[in-house]
């Protein structure tokens, strides 16, 4: 069974999207998914919305060249994507075990106070933090993938 499987029957058992949410963001933290997990990523702060809920598979998109958010997001729509939101982030981490040594995957369908949720690995540290593009002269460079959903 995927994590959005999974997912999908958390929410089906618990007939409340938002209870499933933040029984299975718990989950993430007391199961130490991460090294370490930014105070300011919570349920209050990242809601559940019925989109992040599907089926459908969590993808990575690298960044071909230096791009600010909207450029970003219309680079992901021309490919028929849209991008991922937190409870995707989090599958794809789950479904990704072989690329966490050394990834910068960033969620950009999630938004906190301008503060996107990202994947941060290198080597045995993987941390779920928030980023800014601010941060990079503005721009979403290549280091960063964009973790991604067809539309």
């Amino acid at each position: 069974m995927s994590a959005n499987q999974r997912n999908q029957k958390l929410v089906r058992e618990y007939k409340n999207l938002d209870v499933a949410w933040e029984m299975w963001f718990h989950m993430v933290v007391e199961l130490k998914f991460f090294s370490d997990i930014n105070p300011d990523i919570t349920v209050k702060h990242f809601p559940a919305s019925p989109e992040a809920f599907t089926d459908k598979k969590v993808i990575d998109v690298a960044i071909p060249r230096s791009m600010p958010t909207y450029t970003a997001l219309k680079f992901l729509d021309e490919r028929a994507l849209r991008p991922a939101m937190l409870p995707e982030l989090l599958c794809w981490r789950e479904e990704h075990p072989e690329r966490l040594g050394n990834c910068l995957v960033v969620a950009l369908g999630a938004e906190w106070e301008g503060l996107h949720p990202c994947v941060f690995g290198r080597e045995s540290y993987l941390g779920l933090c928030l980023s800014y593009r601010a941060f990079h002269k503005g721009n979403w460079d290549s280091r960063y993938t964009l973790a991604a959903v067809e539309k």
